[in-house]
């Protein structure tokens, strides 16, 4: 049996279905599939957690009376490795040529040969039914959950906690995606029509990247859930879908309910951004940043009382002064606009500090109510 795809179809298709492989669990595997009438390649790569599949055209189709197999578990680290060695933007034939007794893919292109192993058994795996839940601007969601997930705790002893998890949040016209890893919390909120069911779906962080990827910039995908995974289906057919996690979601509204801007200082974020990176050079053992107010400065200052001044353009605060962590200021940092406001309440126990985005609209700047970040300060800060 022999069949040939072309080498960019291949390329855009398996690059993405193989990141659900993992070598770490023994469930993982790799499964190539042609359909009935043979005019399609279908590439399953699927673990205990992930379940990715594509599909590519197929042409050239030869096969023999006695050769009745048309699906294959093949080794997905040589296919891995296949993909980065193989052209990946030219439309050239890439052969599969495979005979009973063999236990490998022979795979031709540009003249040269390469094998494929081929497993004796194929692992069951199945297509779980799915429910779409919505249409969204690919590159706007994926960026948002991959900003949100960095917030999230990878710290081992929160490993089976909520902390770990994305909190994603499907409301009836926004989707809410949150990640807080108990000090610091972020919620980005995104403007969609529902086509599923109202849900709060918590993705572990360890599953985010899988997701992570880069689309054209008007492409769209379906976001899609099952009993176990959610993910998406591209514009190119692939499935990507990702475990779910049966932990019940944080309640943190009545945390972000305990902000206050009875205090505040408007700046600009890269300002505010390189002056915390110096102090962390110039102290990089200590965790602590002081942010000092008085009534027309803004300065931070490390253990060592280095000082970076930051240019203060609106300011409604008395003199005061916050303790941050260094930790935490480079975790929200990430989801900071151009210009960002700061701002507290006057008491000092268990007080939340928010820092707000502003976005243009209509050619004036306004705060962005789709965008919560709050930091929680220690009483003895």
């Amino acid at each position: 049996m022999k069949f040939k795809v072309a080498a960019d179809e291949l390329s855009a298709i398996a690059r993405v279905c193989v990141k659900g492989l993992n070598s770490k669990d023994p469930h993982s595997q790799s499964v190539l599939k042609l359909n009935e009438d043979k005019t399609k390649l279908y590439i399953f790569c699927t673990t205990q957690k992930t379940y990715f599949k594509g599909y590519l055209d197929v042409y050239d189709f030869e096969q023999t009376e006695d050769e009745m197999v048309t699906e294959w578990s093949v080794d997905g680290n040589q296919l891995k490795t296949i993909l980065s060695i193989i052209p990946s933007t030219v439309s050239i034939p890439v052969e599969f040529n495979m005979e009973n007794s063999s236990r490998n893919f022979v795979i031709k292109v540009t003249g040269n040969t390469i094998k494929l192993p081929v497993y004796d058994v194929i692992s069951p795996y199945k297509e779980e039914e799915q429910e779409k839940i919505a249409v969204v601007p690919a590159n706007d969601f994926i960026s948002t959950l991959s900003g949100i997930s960095r917030l999230v705790s990878t710290d081992i002893d929160d490993e089976n906690v909520p902390l770990s998890c994305v909190h994603v949040i499907f409301d009836k016209d926004k989707i809410k995606l949150m990640g807080t890893n108990g000090i610091a919390i972020a919620e980005e909120q995104l403007n969609y029509s529902l086509e599923g069911s109202e849900d709060t779906i918590l993705i572990p962080v360890d599953q985010v990247s899988l997701l992570s990827r880069v689309f054209a910039s008007s492409e769209d995908i379906v976001l899609i859930k099952t009993n176990t995974k959610i993910g998406y289906i591209d514009e190119k057919g692939i499935i990507s879908l990702v475990s779910k996690s049966s932990l019940s979601p944080i309640p943190y509204e009545p945390t972000k309910s305990r902000v206050s801007k009875e205090r505040s200082v408007v700046l600009n974020s890269s300002d505010f951004k390189q002056a915390v990176l110096a102090l962390s050079k110039l102290a990089p053992k200590s965790d602590d940043i002081l942010m000092k107010i008085s009534d027309d400065s803004i300065s931070l200052l490390n253990v060592n009382e280095d000082v970076m001044n930051i240019e203060l353009l609106e300011g409604d605060s008395p003199e005061d002064d916050i303790t941050f962590s260094k930790d935490c200021l480079t975790t929200v940092e990430n989801l900071f606009s151009e210009k960002i406001c700061i701002s507290w309440a006057n008491q000092r126990m268990g007080r939340i500090v928010q820092f707000s985005n502003y976005k243009t609209k209509d050619d004036s700047e306004e705060l962005d109510p789709n965008v919560f970040i709050g930091v929680l300060i220690n009483a003895d800060d």
